[in-house]
């Protein structure tokens, strides 16, 4: 099997496959459109990793995921279409649920908990599924926020039951402890698993998104078991004030240790959820019917079809879009287009067809401004060519709103490709190529919010992530590259949670944190900057954690002028320069990291620079570990400084150190 995205453009069963939408350990998922049926929405198609291929186990798994998501036809499960195997690759085609994963929804509202009313919706959603599954004697076993996703009318799908099981009448079943350790009951640590296991999931993620935090917290598999079998976690109230009494009683006994002690089934758990009933009241409904007898909704109407060569209903897209009622869908068919768009009422617009082949132009305004509450941009190149009249415009403007910016290509020849900006705006910009923008990649000010993930950003002439005064993004999972300053650049008391992103290549630091920026960095790599890899001066602050910054031509870590970051649990190595490097004033706690094979000493500390470092190991630079001069300052606690070329340590005569702990 070809690697994954060699598959983009293949047909594989009726679906020819656009882009890829997410890949695991075990396979990948593309979006797909059946090559027949052109007016038919976009599918999901998940296809088996070629390491797995050869492993009758997990071809089996994967046929068993088919065969249970047949039998499970319920308006809140994930629905499934079709399956196969092409050339010996097995596929299941699914539902497309265009708005993304729970997970996804709680980065943006990191760390503040949803709304009571939207959390027990989902809850609600989720739970009428997996009674209906409990009723066919199905365990999911693996429930969590990345199981759960959202359709493109923002309904709450039950998916993934890859390792779902078929219990017998019996109520409970000896099996392998698979699952996921946050979310997984004490009886599935050790091999056991029932309907009330999936219920102490639900427990879980209810906790999680009523509080903003998950119940437990561990590094390992191990530790996290040993919390879920012998700790009672906080109350949720305690977190969320704003809570009532009766959602602590509700969650905490979904998350009782021992099976008898929760609820009956996933009905009573969701019944408690709402306030009690006076008694000589009649109890209502515990919920709404859980087999798939719902009223059906009525049939969308059919999508409006642009195509500039003729063919469809209009030529142009702006032509398409003042015919166009709220909710409809547009679908652009291949041209370029030399247009502007104001989106000023709730639609999607999709390409339909290969996204290079879809051109959008603008030459003077944006090429997309947004202008309504909600709306979805999805497999178009977008091109700003303002910069051909010397004009000022971005490729896309979001002022306000929610734009799911999705599959696109974006590029700017004016201003930068993507703006965010006003405390309303909360887009989702994902899986898109956002490159060569004359003035950045992407721009978020003036208390704009949102996240970009899965994104690849490259080539801008400014940072690839600008954030100042107030913007506050998630960042997850991008490329962030070959750019002709620095990737990320967070100055004016912008702020942002930056995680499992790449960042490297870029022609001056990888992330430069200034004058109050304030973000968080986690589980990122950031390399081969030519200016360093972390730069923090002119009191910025920020917290890095457990990131692997290494091959920077400068120092892997630097700060001046009052920069005073937290750097945890990072590995600081090979660097053409320094580890860390701390100096004009500049402050810093180092704590936790691993840092070696530095050109020059693990840390240097001189012109008045003062930092803590303190449970590192600085081990196999080709300097010191420690070298301290010029006014230097610093406290050096519980380390270990061996196996460097030139020792522990050097400090200068005019430095003032103190040393505790440390093993020489």
């Amino acid at each position: 099997m070809m690697n994954s995205t060699g598959y983009i453009g293949k047909q594989i069963g009726n679906y020819q496959l656009i882009a890829e939408i997410a890949s695991g350990a075990f396979g990948s998922v593309f979006q797909g459109k059946h090559i027949i049926f052109a007016d038919r929405p976009p599918v999901a198609v998940k296809l088996l990793h070629a390491s797995y291929i050869g492993s009758a186990q997990e071809r089996e798994r994967f046929i068993h995921e088919a065969q249970v998501l047949e039998k499970l036809k319920h308006p809140y499960s994930l629905s499934i279409i079709d399956a196969g195997i092409h050339e010996g690759t097995p596929y299941l085609v699914m539902e497309y649920a265009s708005n993304g994963s729970l997970r996804y929804l709680l980065r943006r509202q990191f760390p503040r908990p949803l709304s009571l009313e939207q959390a027990l919706t989902i809850l609600s959603q989720i739970g009428q599924a997996l009674e209906y599954a409990h009723q066919l004697n199905i365990i999911h076993r693996d429930l969590k926020p990345e199981n759960i996703l959202f359709n493109a009318r923002g309904e709450a799908l039950l998916a993934d039951y890859g390792i779902a099981v078929v219990l017998q009448p019996s109520s409970i079943r000896q099996i392998d402890a698979t699952g996921t350790p946050a979310y997984m009951a004490p009886e599935q640590f050790r091999g056991q698993i029932s309907k009330e296991s999936d219920q102490y999931a639900l427990g879980c993620i209810a906790y999680e998104l009523l509080t903003g935090r998950q119940p437990f917290s561990a590094p390992d598999f191990v530790a996290m078991g040993f919390l879920h079998t012998t700790e009672t976690p906080l109350p949720p109230t305690r977190l969320n004030p704003q809570l009532s009494r009766f959602i602590d009683q509700a969650i905490l006994k979904a998350m009782a240790k021992q099976r008898a002690d929760r609820h009956a089934d996933i009905a009573a758990f969701l019944q408690s959820l709402h306030p009690p009933v006076p008694s000589e009241a009649p109890l209502p409904t515990a919920i709404a019917p859980l087999a798939p007898t719902i009223p059906v909704s009525p049939a969308p109407a059919p999508p409006l079809i642009v195509a500039q060569r003729g063919g469809g209903h209009y030529t142009s897209i702006n032509e398409a879009l003042r015919h166009a009622k709220a909710k409809a869908r547009i679908l652009i068919r291949p041209g370029t287009y030399l247009e502007e768009l104001v989106l000023d009422k709730p639609v999607e617009i999709v390409g339909d067809g290969p996204r290079e082949q879809i051109i959008l132009e603008s030459r003077d305004a944006d090429c997309i401004l947004m202008q309504t509450d909600t709306a979805i941009v999805q497999g178009l190149t977008l091109r700003c060519r303002a910069g051909l009249k010397n004009k000022t415009y971005y490729a896309v403007d979001i002022p306000r709103g929610q734009l799911t910016l999705q599959d696109c290509d974006i590029s700017s020849d004016s201003l930068s490709c993507v703006a965010i900006h006003g405390p309303t705006t909360t887009p989702v910009v994902r899986n898109c190529t956002i490159h060569d923008g004359k003035a950045g990649g992407v721009f978020i000010y003036e208390n704009g919010q949102g996240t970009i993930e899965d994104c690849n950003i490259l080539g801008n002439a400014l940072a690839a992530v600008e954030i100042r005064t107030g913007g506050n993004p998630v960042l997850h999972s991008n490329k962030i590259h070959g750019g002709k300053a620095s990737g990320v650049y967070v100055h004016e008391n912008g702020q942002g949670r930056i995680e499992d992103c790449d960042i490297f290549g870029n022609a001056l630091t990888g992330v430069r944190i200034r004058t109050g920026g304030n973000p968080v960095l986690c589980k990122c790599k950031i390399h081969d900057g030519k200016q360093g890899g972390v730069y923090v001066y002119e009191d910025g602050q920020g917290r890095i954690e457990d990131c692997d910054i290494f091959g920077n031509t400068l120092a892997g870590v630097k700060t001046s002028q009052g920069g005073n970051p937290v750097v945890r649990k990072c590995t600081i190595h090979d660097g053409k320069q320094g580890g860390v490097l701390v100096y004009e004033n500049g402050q810093g706690t180092i704590e936790d990291c691993d840092i070696s094979g530095n050109a020059h000493a693990g840390v240097e500390i001189k012109t008045g620079g003062n930092s803590q470092i303190q449970g590192c190991r600085i081990h196999r630079n080709k300097y010191e570990a420690i070298w301290i001069y010029e006014k230097g300052q610093g406290t050096i606690k519980n380390c270990d400084l061996t196996g460097n070329t030139r020792g522990a340590w050097d400090i200068g005569s005019d430095c003032r150190v103190y040393r505790s702990g440390n093993k020489e």
